[in-house]
């Protein structure tokens, strides 16, 4: 049976363009059967969303509504760290603020910052990531996007991810300015400063602010990386972006 999720907003504005898929694609799911289209009433998803649908969490968002992060805060999983934890074990580089290890007790909750891309299981569709106690996704990482990780407090949602997708990243044009603040402006709601190690605490601003820049780097030089095309074939760009693990 689904619940919902908890999905909150940081930074909520209204909707300039309410029909973009960086918000969501509109879904019916009728008999397990899932088809997209451009048009309906409630049932919005965002492109990270899918995550959640595959767990049977049913996250719900307003149309009306554009945001610069959205965060959930329950239902909890277990594969929720796990995953958090497997993503920054195949992590080709890790930036850090503080120890990343999870085998380390560090009496703080730790944040993964990663570019990631998600598609279905099978076919093309989603209703074949959903089964019986067990979500199946395809979770796409780049060698060239590094992970970030830093201590946060027990304030910060499980899971979050910015609605800006690789494919308005890597188009002609694209300012990354804006998507740099409200990543800063979030990680420095949510950062704890006990918990940053003792010789970056002084000038954390500046090396947080340094390493979100190389985060959002990565994943705009994509579009001039010379990525096999068997990956980019399996990698949507409408459902890729920056994600947030708390493990």
């Amino acid at each position: 049976m689904d619940v919902d999720a908890n999905i909150q907003f940081f930074y909520p504005t209204d909707s300039v363009n309410s029909a973009s898929i960086e918000k969501g694609t509109y879904l019916i799911i009728l008999n397990f059967l899932e088809f997209e289209i451009s048009q309906l009433t409630p049932g919005l998803i965002g492109w990270f969303c899918p995550y959640f649908y595959s767990s049977n969490r049913t996250p719900k968002i307003a149309r009306q509504l554009d945001f610069g992060i959205a965060q959930c805060f329950g239902p909890f999983l277990r594969g929720d760290h796990q995953l958090a934890e497997k993503l920054l074990s195949e992590s080709n580089t890790v930036l850090s603020l503080c120890d990343p290890d999870p085998a380390h007790d560090t009496h703080t909750r730790r944040l993964l910052v990663t570019f990631l891309g998600v598609t279905p299981y099978r076919a093309g569709m989603w209703s074949t990531s959903r089964r019986p106690g067990a979500s199946l996704v395809h979770y796409h990482l780049l060698n060239g996007c590094p992970a970030l990780v830093i201590p946060v407090s027990e304030s910060c949602p499980i899971t979050a991810w910015s609605p800006v997708t690789m494919k308005s990243i890597t188009s002609l044009g694209f300012d990354p300015a804006p998507l740099h603040d409200r990543i800063c402006e979030f990680l420095d709601s949510v950062i704890r400063m006990e918990g940053i190690l003792p010789k970056l605490r002084e000038r954390y601003d500046e090396v947080l602010s340094r390493c979100v820049s190389l985060v959002i780097d990565g994943a705009v030089g994509l579009k001039d990386a010379e990525v096999p095309k068997e990956m980019m074939k399996k990698l949507d760009p409408e459902r890729a972006g920056i994600t947030f693990f708390r493990y």
